[in-house]
């Protein structure tokens, strides 16, 4: 407990004088009133003054959080470097959220230029940690040697001690077995034959029509159905059609339709274009002074202003302490 309480102390009582100055100038207060070790305190943002360079100056909305003015910072000027610093007006440094409450509308934020990092050098992964590429040696050719002149091979190969031939010895062939059966001769009947025997049947005498009734060859003298109920009947000769009178010259119509007895036709006068009434109230060729509609229904509101901040990146930086101890 006492080496955390040693290690966290320090780091509480820096923050917390870093607090009281951001404070007291921020609110306004003579610097001349904070004690010496507030001002040792100030380091990085008290005695170095950022200034901004006005012309890559860039207005955003007001921030709600730290992380949100920091997201603008790193998009507008942080090509270099991840998350640089930001001062407020050049002076106080901002890392807390509660700093960013502190901001009014116009307020410009500095914010520092970052440095190029060097580059470092390339990863190296395990499998190429291990596993080193090594020049490959050239080989080198074979010398041939010049062949002798050729002789028979009189050794023995393997080939031969292993597989050694031996003499076929021809084999008599294989005479067919004797049959049992005679051969020649009936050798019996089949199952079917025996159980399926073929009788000779008698053949059937040819059936004769019976004559019950005599034929007449005579030819038919009766009437059929078809004569019986459809009757042929004589065509009688169709007579001439009277010739018609020839029409004489249209007379008038003198008798009345129902349209002319339901739609009477009246002789009425036509009536004159309406006149206006004269108006009970004297037209007024003044301006109107009165309120519309429009205007009580709809009220104009002024529209509220947006907060906005300025971010600047660092032009100079310039120190105070010494302009103040001069």
């Amino acid at each position: 407990q006492t080496i955390i309480c040693s290690l966290v102390l320090p780091e509480l009582t820096g923050m917390a004088m870093e607090e009281a100055v951001y404070d007291q100038e921020h609110s306004g207060t003579a610097g001349d009133s904070l004690s010496r070790l507030a001002r040792d305190n100030m380091a990085d943002n008290g005695e170095i003054v950022l200034h901004g360079d006005s012309s890559r100056r860039v207005t955003v909305s007001m921030p709600q959080s730290l992380p949100e003015l920091q997201y603008h910072a790193n998009r507008n000027f942080a090509s270099e470097k991840a998350n640089p610093k930001m001062f407020h007006h050049g002076r106080h440094h901002m890392q807390h959220n509660h700093h960013v409450s502190k901001l009014a509308h116009g307020d410009v934020v500095v914010v520092e230029q970052g440095r190029r990092v060097p580059p470092q050098p390339p990863g190296i992964t395990t499998h190429m940690a291990d596993y080193i590429p090594h020049p490959l040696e050239p080989r080198a050719a074979p010398r041939l040697l010049k062949a002798g002149p050729g002789a028979p091979f009189d050794g023995v190969s393997s080939y031969t001690n292993d597989y050694v031939e031996h003499p076929i010895t021809p084999r008599q062939p294989v005479a067919p077995p004797v049959s049992k059966w005679p051969r020649g001769g009936r050798t019996g009947d089949t199952m079917y034959k025996t159980q399926y025997p073929w009788h000779d049947a008698d053949p059937r005498p040819a059936a004769q029509p019976r004559h019950s009734v005599p034929r007449n060859s005579g030819p038919f003298d009766g009437n059929t159905s078809y004569k019986n109920d459809y009757v042929k009947h004589p065509i009688r000769s169709r007579s001439a059609a009277p010739a018609k009178a020839p029409r004489g010259m249209p007379a008038p119509f003198e008798g009345a339709s129902t349209y002319n007895t339901d739609f009477q036709k009246y002789n009425t006068p036509r009536t004159g274009p309406a006149k206006p009434y004269p108006s009970t109230l004297r037209p007024d060729s003044g301006p109107f002074e009165g309120t519309p509609e429009y205007k009580r229904e709809y009220v104009k509101h002024p529209l509220e202003e947006k907060v906005m901040v300025h971010l600047e990146p660092e032009l100079r930086r310039i120190r105070t302490a010494s302009l103040d101890r001069t």
